[in-house]
């Protein structure tokens, strides 16, 4: 279940973000089933070389508009652009409360 904060005005999009972003947050802490294990990996584990942003997301390219709207890329981009420390969260529940004020913060409203 998603709680936001009583009396704000909640988008679906806040919502699937919110899930989306728990989603690979799981992956990334191997709290899924076996099948998601290679679902989303970091650039550090594709490329040997020390580059920026290694701890993001590799996206893998993409042909056709339809593979943008996939959960693997669109759960990449939204974690790429969430803060380091967010991602650094100890737990889910932390990392949720820390997402949730990271999209309601960048929610045009």
């Amino acid at each position: 279940m998603v709680h936001f904060p009583k009396g704000m005005p909640i988008k679906v999009n806040d919502i699937y973000s919110l899930l989306l972003l728990q989603f690979v947050y799981k992956q990334q802490h191997s709290k899924l089933p076996e099948i998601f294990s290679d679902c989303f990996v970091t650039r550090d584990k594709i490329h040997s070389i020390n580059i920026r942003g290694k701890r993001n997301l590799h996206i893998k390219q993409i042909k056709g508009n339809i593979g943008h709207k996939s959960i693997k890329v669109t759960g990449a981009l939204t974690y790429n652009d969430m803060p380091v420390f967010n991602k650094e969260s100890r737990t889910l529940k932390e990392f949720s409360r820390s997402a949730k004020s990271y999209l309601l913060s960048n929610s045009s409203g």
